[in-house]
């Protein structure tokens, strides 16, 4: 197979990827964009001495060790670390947020 043939293979590949399957799908992520797509979790990523630090926005945590920063010695460790964050509801964060502690 020449290699245009795999390059238009592919971009219909991601094209049918991006597109909802249902209407309730495509509701979804009307929705979403509408309320300005995915939360952004990262506050900033800083290197010292130590290695990467990723410090979370109020509202995150690191599932695992129920902190709100994540430190590597690589950035794609500290990166890959990211898949363990979730939402937190702590009295830091909803005083950060500005909710009642």
């Amino acid at each position: 197979m020449a290699t245009k043939d795999i390059s238009r293979a592919a971009a219909a590949l991601g094209r049918k990827g991006r597109q909802a399957n249902t209407d309730a799908q495509a509701a979804a992520s009307r929705a979403n964009g509408a309320k300005g797509g995915r939360p952004r979790r990262i506050d900033r990523i800083e290197r010292d001495i130590d290695g990467w630090w990723i410090y979370l926005k109020p509202g995150w945590v690191v599932c695992d060790e129920r902190t709100h920063a994540i430190v590597e010695e690589t950035k794609q460790a500290a990166l890959r670390k990211m898949s363990l964050v979730e939402p937190c509801a702590c009295d830091e964060c909803r005083r950060l947020q500005g909710g009642a502690a």
